[in-house]
C-alpha cells in the first residue's frame, strides 16, 4: 500500500516502469537488477521477523506489484480501468489499500499479522 502511495509521487519512475515493459537495454537492465534486489531484502526482513516468504506469497506480492504497476502506467492515459476509478485518490487511497488487506487476510490471516 505505502509503495503505491510513493509510486503515485513519483511520476518518472511510473515512466522507467513503463520504459521497461517495452525497450531492454542495459538501464532497465539495471532498473529490473535494483527493484529483484530491493525484493529479496525484503522477503530476508520477513524471515528475521518470523514470516516465511513461500512460493504463495512471493506469487501474491507479484500479481499485486504487477496490477499497481499496470494501472499506475494506463492512469496517466485513461480514467476508468474495469470500473475502477485509477485516477482518483479515492481509489489509491481507500478502496485498493483495502482490497490488498482482504487479501492478505484471506491469503494467511494466522501469519499475516496485518489486520
Amino acid at each position: 500500500i505505502n509503495y503505491a502511495q510513493a509510486l503515485r509521487r513519483r511520476p518518472l519512475t511510473i515512466d522507467l516502469l513503463a520504459w521497461e515493459c517495452t525497450d531492454r537495454n542495459a538501464l532497465t537492465i539495471a532498473f529490473e537488477t535494483v527493484r529483484e534486489q530491493r525484493s529479496e531484502e525484503t522477503f530476508a526482513i520477513m524471515l528475521a521477523a518470523g514470516y516465511r516468504p513461500t512460493m504463495e506469497l512471493r506469487a501474491f506480492i507479484a500479481l499485486v506489484t504487477s496490477g499497481m504497476h499496470y494501472l499506475l502506467i494506463r492512469s496517466r492515459n485513461i480514467k476508468v480501468f474495469a470500473g475502477a476509478a485509477v485516477q482518483s485518490d479515492a481509489f489509491w487511497e481507500d478502496e485498493l489499500p483495502r482490497l490488498i488487506r482482504s487479501l492478505v487476510g484471506a491469503l494467511a490471516p494466522e501469519q499475516s499479522g496485518l489486520h
